[in-house]
């Protein structure tokens, strides 16, 4: 599972199409945030006016309106979306689905009426049970894990400090990653099962700084985040057996990796990366035998049409086969936009994509 940023990037609304993503790249919104396990429903929110709406899609049932706020992802199985929106002038985190609607999902103990405190949802589990976050503590801001039994449960910073970030949580709910401490000394994290205690990764042998742990696989086994100093970052793969994994940076620029998102079995990681001094960051696809590459050059390898867009810039998560990203890139009038696109199989690019515009055509 993802990363998901709490900063709301603005862009020009666009109800979304209802294409089939055998192949190719679609837009949707402003921001994707999430995508199912399968590839075939995902999660994005899209400026509408002065006001901010969140949407499911599907390759099935096209834009579904959730409510008005930003969705920061999407279960496994596609049921359950999750986000934040304004309520009477405070972010509060919900989880909708078909049958309930979008519900609040409450705030921690100690924090002053009920509706009052900031929280924050970032990930859900595979099945849309357990939804991880940020909320406000009674000190500082804390991680949360919630459940329908359960309600909201803050998990602890590490000792010592008054922060924690709950990021990503594993399809099987089992395992929740993030950060506790401040930026510049803040230990990648995560929590076991239904405890609060934090463990930390600590940082890669014979370095000092920092690390974030911002993805989880959906077995829980991988962990995929950022390490930095200050001066540069990269990004790691991380698993029990092995500790830290450093995944460099695509040819040509300063170190400045950051690993966001992982499939099932951490096989292939979603992030960013600079290709050259001076030049923004770029999407970036890691697999163990092909090491870090932009998106863009593994999409253009695979025969996919990007004559639309101008980049690829911020992916925020993964199917489970790695074959479907989702995120904002750019399009080639300058307007940022949210993406999903299909890695096709070798030689089934053309024939696939001319299918999905014919059917994107065929519905308006």
């Amino acid at each position: 599972m993802q990363r998901f940023s709490l900063v709301l990037i603005a862009g020009l609304s666009l109800a979304a199409a209802t294409p089939s993503a055998d192949a190719g790249i679609v837009r949707l919104g402003d921001v994707v945030n999430g995508v199912s396990g399968d590839g075939k429903a995902a999660a994005y929110y899209q400026t509408e006016g002065n006001n901010i709406a969140a949407y499911r899609w599907s390759t099935t049932g096209g834009a579904q309106f959730v409510r008005q706020g930003s969705a920061s992802d999407i279960s496994r199985d596609g049921t359950t979306v999750t986000g934040q929106g304004d309520v009477n002038g405070q972010q509060r985190a919900f989880r909708w689905t078909e049958s309930q609607g979008a519900i609040d999902l409450g705030q921690l103990p100690g924090t002053g009426p009920a509706g009052t405190a900031f929280t924050a949802a970032s990930d859900t589990s595979g099945d849309g049970s357990v939804v991880v976050g940020l909320a406000a503590a009674s000190n500082g801001f804390r991680g949360f894990r919630w459940t329908q039994a359960t309600g909201m449960t803050q998990l602890n910073a590490l000792f010592g400090q008054t922060f924690s970030w709950a990021r990503a949580i594993s399809a099987n709910g089992q395992v929740t990653v993030g950060s506790s401490g401040s930026r510049n000394s803040a230990r990648a994290v995560r929590w076991i099962g239904n405890s609060i205690t934090a463990t930390s990764l600590g940082v890669p042998i014979g370095r000092t700084g920092f690390t974030d742990a911002s993805g989880v696989s959906g077995d829980g086994k991988v962990i995929v985040g950022v390490w930095g100093d200050g001066q540069q970052n990269e990004a790691f793969r991380w698993t029990e057996s092995g500790g830290f994994e450093m995944l460099d940076d695509v040819p040509g620029g300063p170190l400045d990796s950051v690993a966001l998102g992982t499939n099932w079995d951490g096989s292939v990681i979603v992030g960013t990366g600079n290709p050259g001094l001076n030049l923004p960051d770029v999407a970036t696809y890691w697999t163990k035998d092909a090491g870090l590459q932009t998106l863009w050059d593994v999409l253009l390898g695979a025969g996919v049409d990007l004559s639309g867009w101008r980049s690829l810039d911020y992916p925020t998560d993964v199917s489970d086969d790695g074959k479907t990203v989702v995120g904002q890139g750019t399009l080639a009038d300058g307007t940022l936009a949210g993406f999903l696109v299909v890695i096709p199989a070798p030689g089934t690019a053309t024939f696939a994509f001319a299918g999905l515009l014919f059917v994107a055509r065929r519905r308006r």
